[in-house]
C-alpha cells in the first residue's frame, strides 16, 4: 500500500445519527441530489436534500461519505471519511395536494392523497486538507441509499435498485465561492397529455459556466461502489418515459423528449401515468477548467388527471423571458396567468434572490371569458444599484398554481435580469502652455462599444458649450474667462455615466486695480483704473464691466466686485485683478396720498404728501411739483416719484401709482324687435367698465341667468297676451364709481308646432324608415323645415327616408320655423332601434396539420350573438360525408380520413334572428420522414454507401444540410437533396477521424419548418 492509500485508512469513520421518520418498509429514497460551497482553504459545506417517499420509507438514513484520488474517474471506490446525516435543518411536505386533502407523509392520517413527498435539507461541513494525497486533484463526496422507492419506478430494472449521487470536486484548482444551486429540489408532478416546460433553475452564483448532460442513474453497494442502474424495455436516459413521439427523442416540439444542455430544460408531452428516475451531470467549468461535476438524481411523477396546468406568460405578456438593465436604472414589466380550467382559482408569487426588486401579485379582473379564467397580474419592478452587475444574469421565477383536486396543477416561467455595469474612467486636465490645454479620459470599466461627449464650457454660464467626441481633446482656450467646466458622458455596453469638473486658467503678466477696495452711495459713478507689470507694450484690458481701456466705470445698486483681464498680445499669456466695492444704503422714503386713497373714479382728484420733507415732488417725466399736490384724472393708471437726498448725498425716491377708474357705460340693442311666445329669447347687452350687470322686466317671465351681459328670458302667459314684454340692464360701476342702465320693448309672436310619424321603428340593419311631417303652423305659415336623424340634417322635404346602417337605439328631431323666424322642434329619443347582425368567426387549431394528425378543432369567436335563443350550424367540407358533414353546437370538432383541403363553414343566428356566416380552409399535408447514419468511412475500402455522409428524407418540399466541427465552423453544406452527400473532406482535404455535428432544415407541403440535428463520427 503506497503512503498516500495509509493516509486514508488512518483516518478512521465518524458516524452522526438522523432521527426516524415515517414506518418501515422496501424504500423511501425519491431522489437526492448534493452542494458544496467553499469556505477556505479546503474547507467545504456541504448541503444536501433528500426526497422521501413516505409511504415507503423504512427509516434507514442515507449515507455520505468522501473520498479523494488522482483520477477522477475512479473516484468511486469510497476511501475516507463516513458520514451519516444528522438532524435536518428543514423538513417539508412538498405533495401537490389541494387543501381538502392529506399526503401520506401527514403522521396524524394514513394519508387522503393517496401519496406524498417529504424532502429533507441537511448540512454539514468538512476539511478535506487531511486526506488530499500527495499531488492528487480529485475528490468525491458521495451520498447512496440502498433501495429507491421502488413499487412507483416503473423504467428501470431491478426491484429496490440504490440510489448514488456525488459531486467530485478539483482540489488542485481549488474553486472559491459557492458551486451549482439548485433552486427547485423537488419532485416535479405532471398530468398525462400536458405541455411540460420544467426548468429545475440550476445555476452558478459565481458565474461559471454549467453544461448539463443527461446520464444513467447509478446504484450502489454496502461497500460504497456505484454501478449502473439499468433502463427497463426502451427506456433510456434520453428516453425515460413515455412522451408524445416515443421512442423517438429528436423528433420536433411537440414531439420527442428534449434536454436543453445548456440550462437543463426539459420539454415534452407525457402520454402515460408513470413514475420515472432522471438523472444528469451538471459540469462546472471556469476559464476552460473543470472545477466540478454534480450528479443530480430524482423523478418526474406523471399523474392520471384531468387538470389543466394554469398557464403564466414572458415579459409584459410576450414570451420573452430575459431582460437588460443598466445599474441604478429602474425596470419594470408585466406578468399575466390564465387557465383553462375556468373553475379554478388561481395564486401568483415569486420566488428567486433578486436583492431590492418587488413583485406585487394584483387580483384577477372581475368576470371570465369564454373559454378561459384570467388570473392574478404580477408586477416585477427592481433598480440594481451599482455594484450588483455581474456576467451572468439573475434567475427568478415566477409561479402559478390553481385550486384543482385532488392534485393541484402549478407552471412556473424563469426570468432573467441582466445587470449591465456603468462605465468608469479617470479624467483629468493637462497644462500644456498658457492657453493650450488637454483633457483626457481612461475607461477603467465598461464593456465595447465605448462611446465618450465632452461639453466644455466657459466662464460666462450663458455661451454654448464646445462639444468633442474622443477620450482625448486638445483645446485652445479664451483666457479672457477664469474658470473652466466641462461635462463628459461615457456610454458603454448602452450604459451612460456623466463626469463633471473645471480647471483654472493660470495667470503670466500682472495687472493691479486702483483703488483695490472702495465705497459709494447706490448708483453712483465709481472709477477703477489699471496699472500692469512684467507685460509688452502690445496688450489690451477686457474689463467685466465692457470697459476695454485702462479705466472702467461702474454704477452699482450693490456691493460687488471688478474684473480686469490684460492680455499680452506677444506671449499670448494673460493676467486678472479684482476690486471690492462696497454700496451705502439709500434713505427710507415714502410717498402718499393723505387720504391713502389710490383707486379713485375719474375726474375726481386726490392730494399727496411726501416724508421726510425737503425733497421734491415731479409728475414722472413729465412736471415737476411741489411737495404737496391737487390734481384732477382722467381714467386710467398713473405713476409718480417722490425723490430724497440725504446730508451724505446718498439719494433714494418712492413710486406712487394712483388708479382712475372709469364710470361704467350700458347699452343694450334688439333687432328684429321680436320674439317668439313659445320658446325663450336671448338679449345682449353692451357693458364697459362695469363691477357687475344685471337684468330686470316690466313682465312676469323668467330669467336664465340676470348677472350676465348676455341673458335667456322666457316669457310668460301675461307676457304673451299683452304682445310683448320690457327689460333693463344695469351696469354695476367699480368703486367708488355709480351705475348705468338701458331700457328694450320685445314684441312676441305665436309660433308652429313640429309633429311627425314614421311607417317603422325596429329592425336588423340596415334598417330603412319614412318619416313624414304632420306639423301645424302658428301665426304665420311655415318657411323651412330640417330633419336630424342619425348624425344626417335634411332641408325643407315634407317626407324623408333615411337607411340606418350600424345597430343600436336613435333619436329622431324635426325643427320646423315660420316667416317670423318662429320655430319648434320635436325630438323622439331612442326612438329607432335597429338590431345587431352577427359577425360570424372561427379559429382552428390546428390550421395545417401533418398525417397522421387528422383531427380538427373549431373554436367560435363570433361576435353579437347574444345570450339567448342563438343558433350555430357548423358545415366541415368533407366529401366522405353527405353533405360535407354537419354540427350545430357552439364549437365544432372533426376528424378527416384523407389528406388535403377542406372548406369549413358557419351559420350563426341572433335572437333577433339576423344571420351571418363565415367559411375558412384546412389542410392535411403528409408528414416528414429523416433518416440519417451515425458514422462513415470514406476509405474506399468498404461498401459504397460508406463512402459518403447522405441523409434520407420524405414529404418535404424544401430541404438544407449542414455539417459542423466541433468549433462550429460550417464545413459542409448542400441546398440538393437529390446531389448531396459529404465524402469526408475539407476545402480539399481529408478531414481528420472525429465526430461532426449536422442539420437538416425541411419545408413541409403545409409550409411548416422542421429542424433535425445530430451527431456522425468519421471513421478511417
Amino acid at each position: 500500500m503506497t503512503g498516500a492509500g495509509k493516509r486514508w485508512w488512518n483516518i478512521g469513520w465518524l458516524w452522526l445519527g438522523i432521527p426516524l421518520i415515517g414506518n418501515a418498509a422496501a424504500g423511501h429514497i425519491a431522489g437526492l441530489t448534493l452542494r458544496y460551497e467553499h469556505l477556505r482553504g479546503l474547507q467545504y459545506k456541504v448541503v444536501w436534500y433528500e426526497l422521501i417517499d413516505c409511504r415507503q420509507w423504512n427509516g434507514q438514513p442515507a449515507t455520505v461519505s468522501i473520498w479523494a484520488g488522482c483520477r477522477r474517474d475512479v473516484a468511486s471506490r469510497g476511501r475516507g471519511i463516513r458520514f451519516s446525516p444528522r438532524t435536518p435543518v428543514g423538513m417539508e411536505d412538498v405533495t401537490p395536494l389541494c387543501g381538502k386533502l392529506h399526503s401520506a407523509c401527514n403522521s396524524s392520517t394514513a394519508g387522503t392523497g393517496g401519496y406524498g413527498i417529504t424532502r429533507l435539507h441537511t448540512e454539514f461541513v468538512l476539511n478535506m486538507d487531511t486526506i488530499q494525497p500527495a499531488s492528487c486533484c480529485w475528490a468525491r463526496i458521495y451520498a447512496y441509499a440502498f433501495s429507491r422507492n421502488i413499487p412507483p419506478v416503473v423504467n428501470l430494472q431491478g426491484v429496490g435498485a440504490g440510489l448514488y449521487t456525488y459531486i467530485d470536486i478539483n482540489l488542485c484548482d481549488t474553486p472559491t465561492g459557492k458551486g451549482p444551486v439548485w433552486q427547485a429540489p423537488e419532485i416535479p408532478f405532471f398530468c398525462v397529455g400536458d405541455t411540460v416546460a420544467y426548468d429545475p433553475l440550476i445555476e452558478d452564483p459565481d458565474g461559471d459556466s454549467l453544461i448539463f448532460r443527461l446520464a444513467r442513474p447509478l446504484s450502489a453497494s454496502y461497500s460504497g461502489r456505484p454501478a449502473p442502474v439499468w433502463y427497463a424495455a426502451d427506456y433510456s436516459a434520453h428516453s425515460p418515459l413515455k412522451y408524445a413521439g416515443y421512442p423517438h427523442p429528436d423528433r420536433p416540439p411537440p414531439q420527442g423528449f428534449h434536454f436543453d444542455s445548456t440550462t437543463g430544460r426539459f420539454v415534452f408531452i407525457p402520454t402515460e401515468a408513470m413514475v420515472a428516475q432522471i438523472a444528469f451531470d451538471v459540469e462546472e467549468y471556469r476559464d476552460g477548467r473543470l472545477l466540478s461535476v454534480t450528479r443530480v438524481d430524482y423523478q418526474f411523477w406523471i399523474l392520471d388527471c384531468d387538470n389543466r396546468r394554469p398557464h403564466v406568460s414572458g415579459v409584459n405578456g410576450k414570451d420573452v423571458t430575459r431582460v437588460s438593465v443598466c445599474e441604478e436604472s429602474t425596470i419594470c414589466f408585466d406578468v399575466y396567468s390564465w387557465d383553462e380550467d375556468t373553475a379554478d382559482s388561481l395564486t401568483m408569487w415569486m420566488e428567486g434572490d433578486v436583492p431590492g426588486a418587488s413583485f406585487v401579485a394584483y387580483p384577477p379582473p372581475a368576470g371570465y371569458q369564454r373559454r378561459r379564467m384570467e388570473g392574478p397580474k404580477g408586477r416585477f419592478c427592481w433598480t440594481p444599484m451599482e455594484g450588483t452587475a455581474r456576467p451572468f444574469p439573475y434567475r427568478f421565477s415566477i409561479w402559478v398554481r390553481d385550486d384543482a383536486c385532488p392534485a393541484y396543477g402549478e407552471r412556473r416561467q424563469v426570468f432573467e435580469v441582466q445587470v449591465k455595469p456603468l462605465p468608469f474612467v479617470l479624467h483629468g486636465v493637462d497644462f500644456l502652455r498658457c492657453d493650450y490645454y488637454r483633457l483626457w479620459s481612461r475607461l477603467m470599466r465598461g464593456d465595447s462599444p465605448v462611446f465618450q461627449t465632452w461639453w466644455v464650457y466657459g466662464g460666462n454660464s450663458t455661451d454654448s458649450p464646445q462639444t468633442f467626441y474622443d477620450d482625448t481633446v486638445w483645446l485652445a482656450f479664451d483666457v479672457g474667462r477664469l474658470w473652466y467646466s466641462y461635462r463628459m458622458s461615457v456610454t458603454a455596453n448602452g450604459c451612460v455615466r456623466d463626469y463633471a469638473d473645471s480647471f483654472f486658467v493660470p495667470k503670466f503678466p500682472r495687472v493691479w486695480i486702483v483703488p483695490s477696495d472702495t465705497e459709494g452711495c447706490v448708483q453712483d459713478t465709481l472709477r477703477f483704473g489699471a496699472k500692469v507689470q512684467d507685460v509688452h507694450p502690445a496688450h489690451r484690458f477686457d474689463w467685466s464691466t465692457g470697459d476695454s481701456l485702462d479705466s472702467a466705470y461702474v454704477v452699482p445698486r450693490v456691493g460687488g466686485w471688478v474684473v480686469v483681464r490684460l492680455l499680452d498680445s506677444v506671449s499670448g499669456c494673460v493676467a486678472y485683478d479684482t476690486a471690492v466695492y462696497r454700496v451705502r444704503g439709500m434713505p427710507l422714503v415714502e410717498g402718499r396720498p393723505v387720504d391713502d386713497t389710490f383707486r379713485i373714479c375719474a375726474g375726481d382728484s386726490v392730494l399727496f404728501s411726501g416724508y421726510p420733507t425737503g425733497g421734491v415732488w415731479y409728475l414722472w417725466d413729465t412736471l415737476r411739483l411741489q411737495d404737496s399736490l391737487w390734481f384732477a384724472f382722467s381714467d386710467g393708471v398713473y405713476t409718480f416719484r417722490y425723490h430724497y437726498v440725504d446730508s451724505v448725498g446718498c439719494a433714494n425716491a418712492d413710486t406712487i401709482q394712483l388708479r382712475a377708474v372709469p364710470a361704467p357705460a350700458v347699452s343694450v340693442e334688439r333687432y328684429p324687435p321680436f320674439a317668439c311666445d313659445a320658446a325663450v329669447f336671448e338679449l345682449s347687452g353692451d357693458v364697459r367698465d362695469a363691477a357687475a350687470v344685471r337684468w330686470r322686466s316690466d313682465g312676469s317671465g323668467v330669467f336664465h341667468d340676470p348677472t350676465a351681459s348676455t341673458v335667456q328670458y322666457y316669457p310668460s302667459n301675461a307676457d304673451r297676451e299683452r304682445g310683448g314684454v320690457g327689460l333693463t340692464l344695469v351696469g354695476e360701476g367699480y368703486p367708488p364709481c355709480g351705475p348705468d342702465s338701458a331700457d328694450v320693448w320685445v314684441r312676441l309672436y305665436q309660433g308652429p308646432r313640429a309633429l311627425f310619424s314614421a311607417d317603422a321603428r325596429a329592425g336588423c340593419a340596415p334598417l330603412a324608415v319614412v318619416l313624414s311631417d304632420r306639423s301645424v303652423a302658428g301665426d304665420t305659415a311655415i318657411t323651412s323645415r330640417a330633419w336630424h336623424v342619425d348624425d344626417t340634417v335634411v332641408w325643407n322635404t315634407p317626407v324623408y327616408r333615411h337607411v340606418f346602417v350600424r345597430p343600436g337605439f336613435y333619436s329622431g328631431s324635426l325643427v320646423v320655423q315660420d316667416a317670423h323666424g318662429c320655430g319648434d322642434t320635436l325630438t323622439y329619443a331612442d326612438y329607432f332601434r335597429t338590431y345587431p347582425v352577427p359577425k360570424a368567426a372561427f379559429r382552428v387549431e390546428p390550421e395545417t396539420a401533418v398525417w397522421p394528425r387528422r383531427r380538427f378543432w373549431f373554436y367560435n369567436e363570433s361576435e353579437s350573438v347574444g345570450a339567448s335563443s342563438s343558433l350555430s350550424v357548423w358545415n366541415f367540407g368533407d366529401p366522405a360525408l353527405p353533405g360535407g358533414g354537419w354540427d350545430t353546437g357552439w364549437d365544432g370538432q372533426h376528424r378527416y380520413d384523407d389528406t388535403g383541403s377542406f372548406r369549413v363553414g358557419l351559420w350563426v343566428k341572433n335572437r333577433w334572428g339576423c344571420i351571418d356566416s363565415a367559411f375558412r380552409t384546412v389542410r392535411i399535408a403528409p408528414g416528414l420522414q429523416v433518416y440519417a447514419p451515425n458514422a462513415f468511412s470514406p476509405d474506399g475500402k468498404g461498401p459504397a454507401v460508406n463512402e459518403r455522409f447522405r441523409v434520407s428524407a420524405s414529404g418535404f418540399t424544401d430541404f438544407r444540410l449542414l455539417i459542423y466541427d466541433r468549433w462550429g465552423q460550417v464545413i459542409y453544406r448542400s441546398n440538393d437533396y437529390a446531389s448531396h452527400g459529404w465524402d469526408g473532406r475539407v476545402g480539399g482535404r481529408a478531414a481528420p477521424p472525429d465526430v461532426y455535428m449536422w442539420q437538416v432544415v425541411l419545408t413541409d407541403p403545409a409550409g411548416g419548418r422542421r429542424q433535425v440535428s445530430g451527431m456522425v463520427q468519421l471513421v478511417r
